[in-house]
């Protein structure tokens, strides 16, 4: 009889076996795809807020240049709501900042986009999101008829496809009756 003593025996137990690479794979793909899944809603989230926050501005930009306006008719003697006939409602109005002149939606539109040529949200703009500001001034029908008036900015916008609104107002008085 003839015997090998120092032969190895040859072992396949080394590598591992494609069920536990698949089972490392999906554990690593986990670990990974739940922060970046995290971080896109964080960068979404962020681009709503900032959208927001223009809309917030713009429709408080609105309000202010009426305010200013009907300041400046008070302050030379004209009538207070002196062309501002465009807002009156059931009318909405776009203000065009360039020339202080509050224009019919219908004949202007009141679509806003950012311009970067002079960093402004403007009708003639052509970069960025669109935003559209309505302006609405409400003749008051109580005791004080023609002495106060509500000035309501609306902006809508749309965020991924998503139609989104938002409506800031203010009252005036005419405090020179």
């Amino acid at each position: 009889m003839f015997t090998f003593k120092y032969c190895k025996k040859i072992s396949f137990n080394h590598g591992f076996t494609i069920i536990e690479a698949l089972v490392a794979i999906t554990i690593l793909l986990i670990g990974v795809l739940g922060p970046m899944a995290a971080a896109t809603r964080g960068i979404t989230d962020g681009l709503y807020a900032g959208n927001e926050l223009v809309a917030t501005y713009l429709a408080q930009e609105g309000i202010e240049l009426v305010l200013a306006k009907v300041k400046f008719n008070l302050e030379n003697g004209g009538d207070w709501l002196n062309d501002l006939s465009n807002c009156l409602a059931p009318n909405n109005c776009s203000v065009d900042v360039a020339s202080n002149s509050f224009n019919s939606c219908v004949d202007s539109g009141c679509d806003l986009r950012y311009n970067l040529s002079n960093n402004l949200y403007t009708v003639n703009g052509l970069d960025g999101p669109v935003f559209n500001r309505r302006i609405q001034i409400i003749k008051s029908t109580g005791l004080m008829d023609n002495r106060e008036v509500k000035i309501e900015t609306t902006i809508n916008w749309s965020n991924k496809s998503i139609p989104r609104s938002l409506k800031l107002s203010d009252y005036i008085y005419d405090y020179n009756k």
